[in-house]
């Protein structure tokens, strides 16, 4: 009996995580980027950029992200799922602006967003990006922005 109530617990456990997801954008260059998001951050998301100058409204966000740093663009729980990369109709954000000052990456839209992740100039690379240890998988996205 004792067996019974250990396999029911686990098999509920399991069955009843959920998965998060997050889309993180991170400065590894040595210089200053201003991020510019619509509409704006969300409460969460500000609350984990304390640190950096900061100006937002429902309509949009602006950010000046320090070198070596991060921002949260979008976190969202789902269900019973681990291991499920970022969809586009899950990003808050419509919008996404990042200005360094050699360059401006321009995302109109949450499929130009969601194309960052892969893009060759903003993917995560493991073997090329080791300043800093950085969580990478398909429900962990990563910009990188390096110059």
């Amino acid at each position: 009996m004792r067996v019974k109530q250990i396999t029911f617990l686990l098999l509920l456990s399991l069955t009843s995580c959920e998965g998060f997801k997050v889309l993180k954008l991170y400065n590894a260059s040595d210089k200053d980027i201003i991020i510019t998001t619509q509409p704006g951050l969300t409460t969460f998301i500000k609350d984990t950029i304390a640190n950096y100058p900061y100006n937002s409204s429902l309509q949009n966000s602006t950010i000046i992200l320090k070198p070596d740093s991060s921002a949260i663009l979008t976190s969202i729980f789902t269900s019973k799922m681990f291991n499920v990369k970022i969809h586009e109709w899950e990003l808050r954000i419509d919008y996404l602006k990042i200005q360094t000052p050699t360059d401006t990456i321009e995302a109109k839209n949450k499929i130009e967003i969601i194309k960052l992740l892969t893009d060759s100039m903003t993917r995560y690379n493991p073997t090329t990006d080791t300043r800093k240890t950085i969580i990478n998988s398909k429900n962990v996205g990563n910009i990188i922005i390096r110059k």
